[in-house]
């Protein structure tokens, strides 16, 4: 027995776990520790009643048994036995509130279908990417990839980039951008970072924005201060005009523009003929940028939607969870209340008069009449026999039936062929009753020889009273009269002494030999064995 004098083990964090717990415990401080191994067998796979298998909460749970067990106890110790055979009354079973625990229950499958419907949700949304997701995710991937390499260069563009947010074309911001440049590239590393940089804000400006109007108005500057000081700046320059002047060509409102740029650098050729014929054919430089950023973009998609197949099966993995964590609380919930309609059921329904005789009825109708707490005989009152109400099947009961008719392993069964420990659980309440009963007449200072009240035998009867019983065995056949008769002729034989006679019911039994005429066969003349006489006429 749990000692009490300690504090008691951690309560569950989830009272619905805890409620469950305490109503195990009670039953099985109720029914006996056979209970508590067919909750263990009926939930062998149900997580939710780990703590019957010794797992987590075990020790809260033994706790509630043992303070259960405390309670029955007393209950019965305080009650004093009207008669012999009345025990103290079992602790009435509070009543359960069906229509609150069907509200948990509904509450609960709510749940369970608003998570499934979240993670649908999250699939559909994670599979059906959109053009302007996808184009997020790569100028999110392009100014990582910028970012790092500026802060692998170790050059800082915050003034560049103010001067670049004011996305005015005009000569004071051409020059403030050109001379920024000048000023802070030192080498060709330096030039080419900007640069870099300069087409990265161009490929991800609008197609109408001015800045990129303004980058390319600022190469064409910088190209002429290059050509003034034999600068070595013009072949990085010429690299990004062509990509520059083919991103402003998208915007069809500025072709005179380009056209004025373009025949202006044809003038004064600042660039080899190769970078000419990339600015004469805008298109050509765009299909190639193009083809490249979608080698890219294939890249990004093939590596977002890997992305989101671990994030939905994240997502699947805790709806799982929670899935299993509410269908335990279903399961228990569900069983709770078909106990307590079944509980209702029998406590309303009404037993049935049989029709039949009782001989004609089951034995196990007489099971519920035989209490646990009878150890002495006591004659069943026919006129109480009654058949159990029609109640519906439970689990349980079906599957008991199965197992009774299914083939029993010959381990499992005894020398008698009976199955072995069958009637522990029987015995084990047997004894539990009997204890206790003993227990209570101990107190009394009295014990079961006591209270025993069927040891009157009735006497023998005198045996010259007794007639003794005749059988047909005992009548003999009246005595033939000598002469008389309508047949003259008559005999009698002596078959008495036959030493092969033996009695019918001996396997060795032989038939007497007949000595009379025909007692060899039909074709067989007479034997005779023992003396024979003749009358004639009722003369000798």
């Amino acid at each position: 027995m749990a000692s009490f004098n300690r504090p008691p083990p951690p309560l569950p964090s989830d009272p619905l776990l805890r409620e469950i717990i305490d109503r195990t415990a009670e039953s099985v401080a109720t029914n006996g520790a056979g209970f508590e191994q067919f909750i263990a067998t009926q939930n062998a796979n149900n997580p939710q009643f780990d703590f019957v298998r010794g797992g987590q909460y075990a020790e809260y749970f033994k706790f509630r048994v043992a303070m259960e067990q405390q309670k029955v106890q007393a209950a019965m110790s305080a009650a004093q036995p009207m008669h012999h055979q009345q025990l103290p009354p079992k602790p009435e079973v509070p009543r359960i509130d069906i229509e609150t625990l069907q509200k948990q229950i509904d509450v609960l499958k709510a749940q369970v279908a608003e998570s499934e419907n979240n993670v649908e949700q999250q699939r559909v949304v994670l599979k059906q990417l959109s053009d302007e997701q996808i184009n997020a995710y790569f100028v999110t991937s392009q100014r990582g990839k910028i970012d790092k390499f500026l802060s692998d260069a170790k050059f800082s563009v915050k003034e560049l980039d103010e001067i670049l947010a004011t996305e005015s074309i005009s000569g004071s911001t051409i020059s403030k951008l050109k001379h920024w440049i000048i000023d802070n590239c030192h080498d060709e590393r330096e030039r080419e970072v900007v640069f870099t940089y300069l087409l990265f804000r161009v490929k991800t400006a609008n197609t109408d924005s001015p800045l990129r109007l303004l980058v390319l108005f600022m190469s064409d500057s910088l190209a002429e201060w290059c050509q003034k000081r034999k600068a070595l700046f013009t072949t990085t320059i010429g690299r990004y005009a062509s990509k520059f002047f083919a991103y402003a060509s998208e915007n069809a409102k500025e072709s005179e523009r380009l056209t004025k740029l373009y025949k202006h650098w044809e003038h004064k050729q600042w660039f080899d003929s190769k970078v000419m014929s990339q600015i004469k054919n805008p298109q050509a430089t765009l299909t190639t940028e193009r083809n490249i950023e979608i080698g890219e973009r294939s890249t990004l998609i093939a590596k977002l939607h890997s992305q989101s197949a671990v994030t939905l099966a994240g997502y699947e993995k805790q709806h799982s969870e929670f899935a299993s964590h509410c269908q335990a609380q279903i399961v228990a919930l569900e069983a709770t209340v078909e106990a307590e309609k079944r509980r209702l059921f029998l406590a309303t329904a009404a037993d049935q008069k049989p029709l039949v005789p009782y001989f004609n009825l089951p034995a196990g109708i007489c099971l519920p009449m035989v209490k646990a707490e009878d150890f002495n005989y006591k004659p069943i009152k026919v006129a109480d026999i009654r058949l159990p109400n029609m109640s519906a099947s439970t689990e349980r009961l079906s599957s008991q039936i199965q197992r009774f008719y299914s083939t029993m392993p010959e381990s499992n069964l005894d020398e008698f062929g009976w199955e072995k420990n069958g009637l522990d659980a029987y015995y084990a309440a047997k004894n539990a009753a009997k204890a206790q009963f003993e227990a209570v007449l101990k107190e009394q200072g009295k014990s079961l020889e006591d209270v025993y009240v069927n040891r009157y035998k009735s006497p023998s009867p005198e045996p010259e009273l007794v007639k003794p019983r005749r059988t047909r065995f005992d009548e003999k056949p009246p005595a033939a009269k000598q002469g008389g008769g309508s047949n003259p002729f008559h005999y009698v034989y002596d078959d008495s002494g036959s030493g092969n006679a033996k009695k019918r019911d001996s396997p060795e039994f032989e038939p007497p030999v007949r000595t009379g005429f025909g007692g060899g066969g039909g074709n067989s003349a007479p034997k005779f064995n023992a003396p024979i006489s003749f009358s004639f006429g009722g003369r000798q």
